[in-house]
């Protein structure tokens, strides 16, 4: 039961963040690219952040969305469809850039870890 519940806040937590990462990529997407782990900006990748945050803010409020109403299983597996998905291709542009793939990386290791817990609990 304790597994569940830490498994739920953390599945919640994940998906605040993306929604409220939507915005910042809306807002000023050249500005936003070091905060996200590329050290500079080109307008080819700056074009795409509109769209990342977008992405960002459906997959967490889908998220948010599951983690109250749907079973705690079917929250964890659209969360490994995020970091497999979304995940390893943001990584891939961040390996293109040079540097920033840690942080993605162990970004994806967390959504995974918890996505693991809410199947199993």
């Amino acid at each position: 039961m304790a597994l569940g519940t830490v498994a739920d806040a953390l599945a919640r937590f994940i998906g605040v963040a993306l929604v409220t990462s939507g915005p910042i990529w809306l807002y000023d997407p050249v500005k936003s690219v070091p905060v996200f782990g590329l050290p500079r900006t080109s307008p080819d990748i700056a074009t795409f952040g509109p769209s990342l945050g977008g992405r960002n803010m459906a997959a967490g409020a889908i998220v948010l969305v599951s983690s109250f109403h749907a079973s705690r299983s079917l929250t964890g597996i659209f969360l490994s469809f995020i970091a497999t998905g979304a995940g390893w291709s943001d990584t891939a542009v961040c390996l293109a850039e040079g540097k920033g793939h840690k942080r993605h990386l162990l970004n994806i290791g967390i959504i995974y870890t918890v996505a693991t817990l809410l199947i199993v609990a």
